[in-house]
């Protein structure tokens, strides 16, 4: 029994050597390929430190080592420039496949080109609206810090109405509103308010003459309202918003007042006598 064990562990250790040395046959065979062959031709072989993943749109970065061979003899080693490298686009996430030269020395490798997103997003505080009006778009002036997957910085980005979620202007009241760019988001708290009248800034097309028992001329007359919110309307006159008005006196200026709820403004003019 015990020469059959022995046997048997020679079989197998023979075997392991077999196959120990087919590997490394392979890799040597492969290795010739990168490196030249024993007839001399010329290889290259690119070392660790040569970049192969990058980000969509990144440039080029020079740098990495070119080992140069003629056949099984090492040349010299030589700095990867960008005129050297063939095939560079990161024009879209893909693997590419770019050739390295250096004369009559080539060889071939593979780039990873990555989607390029953020990983972290950092609204600055003292730019964001705490109040904004019923009906108004979101306030410009808005922005935010992104850190990028290619650890780049992105800073004063604006914040743009495609990049909002969860803000209604049409709606009062708190909301939370969430900024989202790339992948990353944020999300900060704001109130939609009533957006209310603040005054008549000024009468539009109303007569400042009259003559004696002449009634009141209101046609194409209008007031322009002014809201918090600092926008306007134009609003047409109406008989029952002239408070005041009369005509029965000549010789004088007379002072109406046009009245839109709680808000009014003077409307003087002058009543003359008919000749």
């Amino acid at each position: 029994m015990t020469q059959k064990v022995k046997r048997a562990k020679n079989s197998i250790i023979l075997k392991s050597l077999l196959v120990i040395s087919l590997l490394a046959m392979l890799l040597c065979l492969l290795f010739a390929c990168d490196k030249g062959s024993g007839d001399g031709r010329p290889g290259a072989v690119l070392g660790d430190d040569f970049k192969r993943e990058y980000y969509v749109g990144q440039s080029f970065e020079p740098g990495g080592t070119l080992a140069l061979y003629r056949g099984d003899t090492f040349v010299s080693f030589e700095t990867v420039t960008e005129d050297m490298v063939s095939g560079f686009d990161t024009s879209s996430a893909r693997d590419i496949i770019v050739t390295v030269a250096y004369g009559e020395y080539k060889t071939t490798t593979v780039i990873s080109v990555l989607a390029l997103t953020a990983v972290s997003l950092t609204l600055d505080q003292d730019t964001l609206p705490t109040e904004v009006y019923e009906g108004q778009p979101f306030p410009a002036g808005t922005t935010f810090t992104a850190r990028m997957s290619d650890n780049t910085v992105r800073r004063d980005i604006a914040v743009t109405q495609g990049m909002l979620g969860g803000f209604d202007p049409s709606r009062t009241g708190a909301q939370t509103v969430t900024v989202s760019y790339y992948e990353a988001s944020a999300t900060f708290l704001i109130r939609v308010v009533a957006d209310e009248k603040k005054r008549i800034v000024r009468l539009i097309n109303m007569p400042t003459t009259y003559f004696v028992n002449d009634a009141l001329s209101i046609e194409d007359a209008k007031i322009e309202v002014e809201y918090k919110s600092s926008k306007t309307d134009l609003v047409s006159v109406s008989a029952d918003m002239v408070q005041g008005f009369t005509t029965a006196h000549g010789g004088n200026v007379t002072t109406a007042k046009v009245c839109y709820g709680a808000l009014e403004i003077d409307y003087p003019y002058f009543v003359q006598h008919r000749a």
